[in-house]
């Protein structure tokens, strides 16, 4: 959709913590897309994959402020 001068692309979508699509909008839909999500299970699922355990994050704090 559009509001004033700017377009949105649309196709929002929600997933669970491995990707799978929960609900989609469409391209020219206007709405609000809610489900409900596990933040235990999701929050579960990050901790296995590890990405977040080894990061150094004071190797990139002047970058981002």
């Amino acid at each position: 959709g559009r509001e004033g001068r700017i377009a949105f692309w649309g196709s929002s979508f929600v997933t669970d913590a491995f990707g799978n699509v929960l609900c989609r909008m469409g391209v020219d839909e206007e709405g609000v897309a809610v489900r409900r999500v596990d933040l235990r299970r999701s929050q579960q699922v990050r901790e296995g994959w590890g990405f977040i355990r080894c990061r150094r994050p004071e190797l990139y704090r002047s970058v981002i402020g």
